[in-house]
């Protein structure tokens, strides 16, 4: 499958809440209907300046472009590039709030569905430039990220994790994004890691 796979699955809920206020049962026609028209160079078409005609374009045309699979990466480098302390991008997980646990839950049906589309030459043709455009980025964050810092923020975010685990569906920005951002707060003021993590300028990939 793509690299755009992981984008599918993450919008099942809504799909297969759309299908069923439809159809009534998961079906082809219903759930994976939608997956095929959303599904075209998503991202592609996000990023697209009106004038870019290619990923590579696109990508040279960004300052940064990260990857859901290289998440701390990007961050890190994002801290890097602005000259920014790695707690001005610390997080807490918060994916699991009460909309999302009240949604109803794909079949096994329809999984079976997804994953016969996703593997399908029709849907490698139709992210051809999804998928030039998730290599680039990836290999871009590879090159940059130097692994002793990214090291240090993983470590730092997991300390922060475990300090607000209990807030970490509260105080958000909206919905479920930027969520414990009173804990951090307090976190990161009694931490004196942020100051021991500011970029040398003179060596940005230090």
């Amino acid at each position: 499958a793509l690299r755009c796979r992981s984008y599918a699955l993450a919008r099942i809920p809504n799909l297969m809440e759309k299908a069923l206020k439809k159809n009534g049962v998961a079906t082809e026609d219903g759930e994976i209907t939608d997956v095929r028209k959303t599904c075209r160079d998503f991202q592609y078409n996000y990023l697209k300046p009106s004038s870019c005609s290619s990923p590579r374009c696109i990508y040279e045309r960004y300052d940064l472009i990260g990857t859901v699979e290289n998440f701390d990466a990007t961050l890190t480098i994002l801290a890097q590039r602005l000259e920014a302390p790695l707690s001005a991008v610390l997080y807490v997980s918060a994916a699991k709030n009460s909309t999302i646990r009240n949604r109803t839950q794909p079949t096994s049906e329809f999984l079976h569905l997804l994953d016969k589309f996703i593997e399908s030459k029709d849907f490698e043709n139709n992210n051809q430039r999804d998928s030039e455009l998730w290599l680039r980025a990836t290999h871009g964050i590879q090159k940059l990220i130097n692994p002793l810092t990214l090291a240090s923020f993983t470590d730092y975010r997991n300390q922060a994790a475990e300090a607000c685990a209990a807030s970490a569906n509260k105080d958000c920005y909206r919905g479920d994004n930027g969520c414990a951002v009173k804990c951090l707060n307090r976190f990161v003021a009694a931490s004196s890691i942020s100051s021991k993590n500011r970029p040398n300028k003179t060596n940005p990939e230090a």
